[in-house]
């Protein structure tokens, strides 16, 4: 059953600041754990023997897959972003005004917010934290494997959580994923390259999909995030922390100790690290 609190209250829940560190500290771990199993991945499978070439395809490698795993936790902030919207204005604003205004405009404003999860999409990638390895076939690819994450999110709340409150919501993401495929539909060669550029990006749609139970497990294990005011807003309080720490251990640092650093050839000749 769903108790419903007011806006304020709910805000007031959430900017507890202890509470939201150890939160954070929560997200910061497993961001960090998601970026060692990577790297550990791109080692197992590297084939090339050379010692230096070795070296400089781990760094690519392990670069292009950790903007992808970025990329596609950004994506997956971006539709939770516009579900959110719809939670928070269809169940906890109860003024008057508004009420009205939304009954009869509620499918226009739905369409202005997935215009806006697509820019902030856009926002996220290109400027929050700018990924600079990754193509347009890769995006695209990411792009599909992210419905495929909200798809098991959503079948988690509807079969598992034996929640029904989200059944609009689960339609128009039905109309979303039907617009990604029609998207990528101008042949079949194309719809089925497109899945299978997809397919290759399964690996990290389980790990996005195990970060995701483990924040979720802790986090309502902790009772900072909250199941009776709906599992929507929870997600994406938690995707929100997750890319707060993508943000931090991309600019500090972290992320290039953990996969490595560009080596440069000096003027005098010699490899150095920029």
């Amino acid at each position: 059953m769903i108790i419903r609190l007011p806006l304020d209250e709910l805000i007031a829940h959430y900017t507890v600041w202890q509470s939201a560190l150890i939160f954070f500290l929560f997200c910061f771990v497993g961001v960090l754990t998601s970026l060692l199993i990577i790297l550990l991945f791109t080692r197992i499978t590297e084939r090339e023997t050379s010692k230096s070439a070795r070296r400089r395809n781990i760094r690519e490698r392990g670069t292009n897959l950790v903007e992808r795993f970025y990329d596609l936790m950004f994506s997956d902030t971006s539709i939770l972003l516009f579900m959110g919207a719809y939670v928070i204005c269809d169940w906890f604003i109860a003024d008057r005004d508004f009420r009205a205004f939304w009954k009869e405009q509620n499918s226009f404003m739905l369409l202005a917010f997935l215009v806006i999860s697509c820019l902030i999409n856009a926002f996220l990638d290109r400027v929050f934290v700018r990924l600079k390895t990754i193509d347009a076939t890769e995006a695209a690819a990411i792009r599909l494997i992210s419905m495929a994450y909200m798809g098991a999110l959503f079948i988690y709340i509807k079969f598992l959580y034996h929640d029904n409150n989200y059944d609009a919501i689960i339609i128009y993401f039905i109309g979303m994923l039907i617009g990604r495929f029609v998207y990528f539909d101008a042949s079949f060669r194309d719809f089925f390259q497109a899945v299978k550029n997809a397919a290759h990006n399964f690996p990290l749609l389980i790990l996005a999909l195990f970060l995701t139970a483990l924040i979720s497990y802790l986090g309502f294990g902790s009772g900072y995030l909250l199941r009776k005011n709906g599992v929507v807003v929870s997600l994406l309080i938690a995707h929100l922390f997750l890319d707060v720490c993508i943000f931090l251990i991309h600019y500090t640092g972290l992320e290039k100790l953990i996969v490595g650093r560009k080596k440069k050839t000096s003027s005098r000749g010699f490899a150095e690290e920029e």
